[in-house]
Formats: C-alpha cells, structure tokens, sequence
C-alpha cells in the first residue's frame, strides 16, 4: 500500500514537471517573437478539395458563323456584283435602282421552247412570256430584230439573265447569255466602235470619253443604251450608254469601288422573309415611289403611315417550282411595319386600287403577309400574292404603282 502511494506521487509530480516545461516553451516561442501576443494569428483561406481530372469531349458551338456562299450564277445577287453602287453614290435621280429578269428560268419553269425565228410557231408565245419579266424596255421592243443582231453580235434570243441599274438612257445593263466572242468583236469593229484599254480591260466605244451620241447608225438599233460595250473574261456583257459610266463598272468589277450587292440597304431587302436566289424577275425601287403625290388617292388610315426606305416588287419561284409575286417593303422599325401590315391587310382585302377603281381583291390574293427582321435591323413586311389577271400583271402594278395600300401622302 505505502509503495503504491509513492508510486503515484511520482507519476503526478513527473506530470506536473511536463506540464511546466511546456508552457515555459510557449511563453519563450511569443517572447522571442515579432508578433505582439495581441495580434491574433492569420489564419489561411479553406483549400479547395479538386477531384479527379476527368478529360472533356470538346462541345459543339451553338452557333457558327461561316462565310455566306457565292451566290448561283446569274442570280439577282450574283449580277449585283457586278453594278456599281449607285444607290450610295445618289446617281439615281429616280425611284427606280434596277430591274432584273431571268429569261432562261423563267421560260423552263413555264415549259416554254426557246423558238428559232419569228416563222417559228413557239414565236408568239416566247414573246408573251418575255412580257411577264421586268427587262430593259430598249431590250425587250427591239432585241429580237434582225437589225440588232447584225449591229451588236447578239439577240434576245441570246439572253438568259440580265440587270439593268438605273432609268434609260442612263442604264448599266449587265447581260449573261449565249455568246459568240469572235462574232461580238468582230461586228463592233464593222459598225464602228472603237477599242479602248483601260486598267488592263478592252471594251468597245462609238464615243470614247464621250456623252450618249445617237448620230452614229450603230447607235440607233438601241437608242445608245449599247454605245459602251464590253464582253468579260467570265462571258458576261456589261453595256452603258456613257463610256465613263462602263468604266465605273470595271472599277468595281475589280473591286476599286463597293458594288450595289454591298449596299446595306439592298443586302437588308434581300436578307429574310424571303430566297433572292428564287426571284426570277424583280424591281428594286427606293421608298419613295410609295410617296403619293397630293392628288393621287390615298386610303385613309388611322394614323399616317410611315415611310419605307426600300421596295422590291417581283415574281419568285417556290421549292415546287410554281410563281408567287413578292411585295417586300422595308422599314425602320417593327411598329412602323405592324402599322404598315394592319393598313395593308384591310386595304388589300377591304380597299379599292385608287388606279383602278376596282376592289384589290378583284386583282390580287392574298396568299400570305407577315414581318420579319433583317440582318441590318430594319424590319420587313413581306406580302406573297397571286395576280388575278395573270403573271404578267405584277408588273403592270409595279409600272402603275398601284400601292395605295402601302403609300403615305406626300408632305406640301
């Protein structure tokens, strides 16, 4: 018992030795320390615990923006390539900015045989087909006589799209078709034009450097809408009645200047709501042709309408290969086209054409309206439509601008 009792003493005192050795040390380690005892000690951030690596299968972008395709051979959007832009450089005095057709297209869609001459029985109704499409009037009356193949190499008969930008006599008109190089040069040469080079290119003049002269004899077949000529590498042919105006075109051609494809209000028309690369004929005219003169009718609506900036009139084709004609009006914002839409709508199915006279529903049905936005922020009224007296009629509206339903008095 007494030795158990010892035993303990010692275990309690060695205990008491240790518990003393070590609070010395703690007081020696803050002594000798920089750190006040009352400045409480960093603590450091929680570490993040990382889980196993795991390799990712790299995901599919939600959306790609990839370089929009050349636009088909001959289309509306190709030809505008080539023309210079106009629309920007305000050398159109007029509503009109271009008319464009697609001959070729146009005849394969209606089943219609290209004929041979004018003994040809498939004559005549060649002819009305053409009569359907919005082609240079200078083209169209006289491109099939015999006078105009022998002065410039080619005929109507030769043609298969063709552009005209501006009002005559002042167009560019840009031709892709069927042709004779050897027979081109050779006929300007024999009717008197004159070879000129400019930044590497040969075209053909009756007046280089000149106005439009109509004393030539070769000058005359076309009203000198062909005084300029120039057949290019890739077999289109650009001819302008000015030889500076042929030469603005080359410039752009070789991308000197911006082309009327680059134009943001053309691109934004064309951009939605429908396919350009289907329109087989069409008109591009600024928004003031929609601008009514004081004495013109106009459907009186609730509030003024507001004003579009740009027009397209034309015929498209659908995916079945069938016409619909195509209203395409562009304006600022979605409600100044809401607005234009509710106007449209009751006065195409209710309203009375102020040109005339006759109810729009005895001329035109409505297949479809609806608005879309473009790329460049305008929004877009797009109205498809079936002509009541034939194809041929949308381009009697377009001429008779009978668009009352989408035109705004003019202010005094």
């Amino acid at each position: 018992m007494v030795i158990r009792h010892k035993l303990e003493r010692v275990i309690l005192a060695i205990t008491i030795l240790v518990v003393f050795v070590l609070v010395a040390s703690v007081i020696a380690r803050v002594l000798n320390s920089d750190q006040g005892p009352l400045e409480p000690v960093p603590t450091k951030e929680p570490t993040a615990t990382i889980g196993p690596m795991i390799e990712a299968t790299p995901a599919t972008p939600i959306a790609t923006f990839d370089p929009e395709p050349a636009p088909a051979e001959g289309s509306l959007q190709h030809l505008l390539t080539y023309a210079p832009d106009r629309l920007a450089d305000n050398s159109l005095p007029l509503s009109e900015i271009a008319q464009y057709a697609d001959v070729q297209r146009w005849l394969e869609s209606q089943g219609i045989v290209l004929p041979t001459d004018p003994s040809d029985p498939a004559w005549d109704t060649w002819l009305e087909a053409l009569g359907q499409l919005a082609l240079p009037e200078v083209l169209a009356t006289r491109g099939a006589d015999d006078v105009w193949q022998e002065t410039y190499g080619f005929s109507l008969l030769d043609v298969h799209q063709v552009l005209a930008v501006g009002s005559a006599p002042d167009y560019v008109m840009i031709i892709r078709g069927s042709f004779d190089a050897d027979l081109l040069h050779s006929t300007w040469a024999e009717n008197g034009y004159q070879a000129v080079r400019v930044n590497g290119v040969t075209y053909w003049s009756l007046n280089p450097g000149g106005n439009v002269d109509l004393s030539a004899p070769a000058s005359r077949p076309a009203l000198g809408n062909l005084n300029n000529l120039v057949l290019l590498e890739d077999g289109t042919l650009i001819a302008t009645a000015r030889s500076s105006r042929l030469e603005q075109t080359l410039a752009t051609i070789a991308g000197q200047q911006p082309s009327l494809a680059e134009n943001s209000a053309i691109e934004g028309l064309l951009s939605s709501g429908i396919d350009p690369e289907q329109i087989v004929t069409g008109v591009l005219l600024k928004g003031t042709v929609l601008e009514a003169a004081a004495a013109t009718p106009v459907a009186t609506p609730t509030a003024a309408l507001p004003e579009a900036s740009m027009l397209l009139s034309g015929l498209s084709l659908t995916p079945a290969g069938d016409p619909v004609y195509v209203i395409v009006a562009a304006y600022g914002s979605a409600a100044d086209a809401t607005q234009a839409y509710n106007r449209a709508a009751r006065e195409l199915t209710n309203g009375t054409s102020s040109v005339t006279h006759q109810p729009y529903a005895d001329r035109l049905h409505i297949g479809s309206m609806r608005i879309v936005a473009s790329e460049h922020g305008e929004s877009l009224l797009v109205i498809h439509a079936s002509p009541l007296h034939g194809w041929g009629d949308w381009l009697t509206i377009t001429e008779q601008r009978d668009f009352a339903f989408l035109m705004w008095p003019r202010e005094p």
